[in-house]
């Protein structure tokens, strides 16, 4: 199945331009990365390409898997009705304050799975490594970046149709961006497309293939395995120090690799 825009416009409610004229495709068995700098326009991405949100300009077409094509419309039986956006910033996300397993009892209903409360505190335990003695006390703003994406993206996955999952600024949660993007890679099958809206910055730092949504240019960063953030988490020494040293060393990563790989130089 494949989601395609053309020639795509969207603008904001004070009548500014988001973008303009933009062309994208989405395809199952696929991973893309879109990056924008603009979080207000990564949402805006998400909304308007998934079918909740009406474009300016333009048109937006499903191919089928038996390659009929047709125009999407806004609402569910659209391109909504195989879409998924868990957890968009400013729109969809749970308070950090709310226990867990009531959130993801909402979650697994959308996949038309009304599990009771002990199936739901027994996948925490298991998602979580069984860290916490008591799961049913655990809040949002208790779990790692790394157990949100894996479990939103996961339980997403599982509703009915669904074919592409948008994944909308995870870095806001925290957390390396390897681990929770490995966790993303891992989820992404032959039948499902994961669209991943991330900063530029982080984009370039996991050194994938990505669409710059600002200036509408695709880069093909070429990160040295040795200068990869994943390599990073990864060094057995660097893991040794502290969370300081750790955190300047990322960033001092990040910044060096965004200055000299953003445009795709080597």
């Amino acid at each position: 199945m494949k989601i395609t825009g053309t020639n795509l416009s969207a603008k904001s409610d004070d009548g500014d331009m988001f973008f303009n004229a933009i062309d994208f495709s989405f395809e199952t068995g696929k991973l893309s990365i879109i990056a924008t700098d603009d979080s207000q326009k990564a949402v805006t991405f998400c909304m308007l390409a998934s079918g909740r949100l009406r474009k300016y300009r333009g048109t937006v077409s499903i191919r089928q898997d038996d390659g009929k094509v047709q125009e999407s419309i806004v609402g569910l039986y659209g391109i909504r009705k195989v879409t998924a956006v868990p957890y968009v910033p400013k729109i969809g996300e749970p308070d950090e304050y709310l226990k867990l397993w009531c959130v993801l009892k909402e979650e697994f209903l959308f996949a038309n799975k009304n599990l009771p409360k002990n199936k739901i505190l027994d996948y925490i335990q298991v998602k979580t490594g069984e860290q916490f003695p008591d799961p049913e006390a655990v809040r949002m703003k208790d779990i790692s970046n790394v157990e949100r994406v894996k479990m939103f993206t996961e339980i997403a996955i599982m509703r009915p149709n669904v074919r592409f999952v948008f994944v909308t600024l995870p870095e806001k949660y925290g957390g390396f961006p390897a681990s929770w993007f490995k966790e993303i890679k891992k989820l992404q099958t032959k039948d499902i497309a994961i669209i991943l809206l991330t900063s530029k910055v982080t984009a370039a730092a996991l050194g994938e293939e990505y669409y710059d949504l600002d200036s509408q240019m695709r880069f093909y960063p070429s990160v040295p395995e040795n200068l990869s953030i994943y390599n990073l988490v990864q060094n057995s020494e660097l893991l040794k120090k502290n969370d300081v040293e750790v955190d300047e060393a990322v960033k001092n990563l990040k910044l060096a690799i965004s200055k000299r790989y953003e445009l795709g130089g080597g």
